[in-house]
């Protein structure tokens, strides 16, 4: 049980920190996020209490600690996705990057598109630090995330093996 506590504390204050940063943006700049920016939250919003009930049970929980895993690498695919999308390296869903071939369709799809797409983009990059859009940031912070929860894995495995081997 060594250093758990220590881990899933971390863990907590990063996705804590994320959010926080991320409302920050959102409602003290005005920096409005857009629908791929949204869901990158998810996974923080799933991570903290997941960590907190990882806290509170003080005991080794595998299943618990492999959901956090599987939930921060869906983050960070869908970070990865948010980018490749930013970097312009594939193009994402119409109705958050805007229609990029409007011939073939009528006015009323035209009208309906236009008013389901998001004010901000998923494909601009409203604020940037050194060149890394919030989307670059969230990767690095739940690849972070991920290698906390890889090292949990670990201490819960070993203090399993170590208690089933001395009964």
């Amino acid at each position: 049980m060594r250093n758990r506590p220590s881990l899933l504390l971390i863990v907590i204050i990063l996705s804590v920190t994320s959010v926080s940063i991320a409302f920050f943006f959102q409602y003290q700049l005005e920096i409005l996020p857009c629908k791929l920016c949204l869901w990158q939250r998810w996974p923080h919003f799933i991570g903290i209490p997941l960590g907190i009930i990882g806290l509170l049970t003080l005991k080794n929980n595998i299943t618990l600690t492999l959901t956090a895993l599987l939930n921060s690498g869906f983050g960070i695919i869908l970070s990865i996705y948010h980018s490749g999308i930013e970097r312009e390296f594939w193009q994402g869903f119409s109705n958050c990057t805007g229609l990029s071939d409007i011939s073939d369709i009528s006015p009323k799809q035209l009208l309906s598109a236009l008013l389901e797409t998001p004010v901000t983009k998923c494909d601009s990059i409203p604020w940037s630090l050194m060149g890394l859009s919030m989307a670059n940031l969230n990767i690095a912070v739940l690849l972070v995330i991920f290698f906390f929860w890889i090292k949990i894995l670990i201490v819960e495995l070993e203090d399993y093996r170590s208690n089933s081997e001395s009964s």
